[in-house]
């Protein structure tokens, strides 16, 4: 059995099945395959949720999420061990080889914002940035000037601070058709265009049945969303979200394409294909925007379909984790799961069996914020003196899924125990440092800097 992990950047769980149709091809899979809405991430960004995804372990674990650590279980080096020819294709710079996620792939493909691979050439906007950003002085009145040009001809021009999904399922697409041999093989596809910036052509928008919406209307509501959100208006936000489905249904396209280019090459019924997202996006609720540092709904909700063969379509409405996602695969390819995984196996869930499940508890968040989540409950630390909280919010998601009232004051036993399980898993965090030893500090590199500010990260 082959395997496919298809992770887009930034896409809301409410986005699939939505009123106005725009993920088709992931709402096919969801009829027909095994759909599990109550799935959660373990963490509102990228470098947060990744290890999880990856590895089966919570991103506090060996050292944190600054980097993959290879001390971690790693899927990818795993199934490469059990004879699985290994790919990743990946645009976003915190999934780069510069933080350990080329670990496990016998090839690795990490593309910067012209959609050319590194050892590639840049695009002549992105040459002159390289060649005068190294004279400027990064506190000076002149950098800033000219990083604000650089940004406003990014935008004027559209061009992307990453490949966009059309770009990468070429590689994909290349890479299926150069394969030799009969060894399984086991890919990592990572989409961009859901993350912000958003920009779509005006015959996207008309699919989704949007207005054309003029470029100095995107360039500025992007610019306002990540460096002065509190003076979007109304119709600056429709305009956003506009932005924001009309990126969702191009990747929801680009999907499909790629699905099938498998049942074109005969692979599509022979192979576990999991669709998903790091984590989501907000825009406005609880007065946040993009994916900055919370732990609510908008943010750690994330689709989650997977097309088992031979597994007959199912909705599995129970909470599950994506750090379930590894021993998962694993359990499907016949491979043991790792002792240090902090998720569980879903094949039994999905077979209908939940007896298996041990904990219904998952953890969230990175350090600051830090919390758990069940199906009714979510506990949060906002601040904390390394394992007590200092600042803490409980909501009750049955009652209130919204997330509009902290009842931490109505609930003093389920606060204590959600205290005592984040205390623990602080200590377990801790022992997985401790392990590792020093670690060296992973060096800036310019140019990934400047991508990841391109991309919102400030």
């Amino acid at each position: 059995m082959n395997v496919l992990l298809v992770t887009i950047d930034s896409l809301r769980a409410d986005r699939v099945l939505s009123d106005n149709d725009l993920t088709p091809n992931i709402d096919s899979l969801i009829d027909n395959d095994v759909h599990l809405p109550q799935a959660i991430t373990h963490g509102q960004g990228t470098p947060v949720a990744f290890p999880a995804i990856l590895s089966g372990t919570y991103p506090m674990l060996y050292g944190g999420c600054t980097s993959l650590s290879p001390e971690r279980p790693i899927l990818a080096r795993r199934v490469q061990n059990a004879g699985y020819e290994t790919a990743a294709f990946t645009s976003n710079p915190h999934l780069f080889d510069k933080y350990g996620y080329e670990v496990g792939f016998n090839e690795f493909n990490q593309y910067r914002e012209t959609g050319k691979s590194n050892s590639e050439h840049h695009s002549l906007l992105e040459r002159i940035r390289l060649t005068v950003q190294p004279h400027l002085d990064d506190d000076s009145r002149i950098y800033d000037v000219a990083r604000r040009i650089y940004y406003y001809l990014l935008t004027a021009t559209k061009e992307r601070p990453y490949a966009p999904a059309d770009e990468i399922n070429e590689h994909v697409i290349e890479w299926l058709a150069a394969r030799e041999g009969d060894n399984p093989f086991f890919a990592w596809v990572h989409y961009m265009d859901a993350h912000y910036p958003f920009y779509q052509a005006d015959h996207i928008l008309d699919d989704i049945d949007a207005d054309p919406i003029p470029t100095a209307d995107q360039r500025r509501v992007n610019r306002l969303m990540n460096e002065a959100p509190e003076e979007l208006s109304e119709d600056d936000l429709d305009i956003l979200t506009t932005l924001y489905d009309a990126e969702t249904f191009f990747t929801d396209r680009e999907l499909g394409r790629l699905l099938e280019a498998l049942r074109e090459r005969e692979l599509y019924e022979d192979t576990l294909i999991i669709v998903t997202s790091d984590h989501g996006e907000a825009f406005g609720e609880h007065d946040g925007f993009g994916h900055y540092k919370a732990l609510y709904e908008e943010l750690i909700r994330v689709p989650l379909v997977i097309h088992v063969p031979g597994q007959a379509s199912t909705t599995v409405d129970t909470q599950v984790g994506l750090a379930d996602l590894a021993p998962t695969v694993l359990d499907y390819l016949g491979l043991e799961a790792s002792e240090a995984s902090s998720g569980e196996s879903l094949r039994p869930i999905i077979e209908g069996d939940r007896s298996e499940r041990t904990d219904e508890r998952h953890v969230i968040g990175h350090g600051d914020p830090l919390g758990v989540r069940t199906e009714r409950w979510k506990y949060i630390w906002w601040d904390r003196d390394w394992d007590e909280p200092i600042d803490a919010e409980l909501f009750d998601l049955q009652a209130d899924p919204k997330e509009t009232s902290d009842v931490s004051s109505e609930y003093p036993e389920v606060v204590k125990a959600f205290d005592e399980y984040l205390a623990g898993h602080v200590a377990h965090a801790d022992e997985t440092a401790d392990a590792l030893g020093d670690m060296d500090d992973t060096e800036a590199d310019v140019e990934i800097e400047e991508q990841l500010e391109a991309l919102g990260y400030r």
